[in-house]
């Protein structure tokens, strides 16, 4: 029993809860997000050019003329490359990268199939290439009308 004593004699602790804020919040915090000044870009128009591209393939196999399946993609205005052919959007991204320009606005689409077994497929599109140009962060007050809807206040 006396070997039990130290066990049962515990030292006692008192846990106090007080809060540390007292009273209610004046703040009007704003809801949280972030925001980035975006740079401003436009595009300027090159000349206008044609590109085509053909390509020859029998029973489905590639036999000549462009490899138009390898095609990348390209930033393209005018049209959506969805309805666009493969010999399309391949003449479209090597007219981009041939000129170093950074996309492609087509004016016209001309699309031709023929053949079963010896399939030849040609396109020819017209437009023009697009070149970027950046004119810098938008300015601390355009962001700001933006963002609030009216111009900073002056401290």
């Amino acid at each position: 029993m006396l070997l039990l004593l130290p066990l049962l004699l515990g030292c006692g602790r008192t846990i106090a809860k007080k809060p540390l804020v007292q009273g209610g919040s004046h703040l009007r915090p704003e809801a949280q997000a972030v925001w980035a000044r975006p740079i401003e870009i436009s595009y300027h128009f090159g000349e206008e050019i044609t590109v085509t591209s053909e390509t020859i393939s029998l029973l489905g196999v590639h036999v000549s003329g462009d490899r138009a399946q390898a095609a990348g993609s390209v930033n393209v205005l005018g049209q959506s490359t969805r309805g666009l052919s493969a010999n399309s959007r391949y003449a479209i991204g090597t007219a981009v990268d041939e000129q170093d320009a950074d996309g492609f606005y087509i004016v016209y689409v001309e699309e031709e199939r023929a053949g079963l077994l010896r399939r030849v497929s040609r396109s020819k599109v017209r437009g023009y290439l697009l070149s970027l140009e950046s004119h810098g962060e938008v300015s601390e007050e355009r962001a700001d009308l933006n963002r609030f809807g009216h111009p900073p206040a002056d401290d």
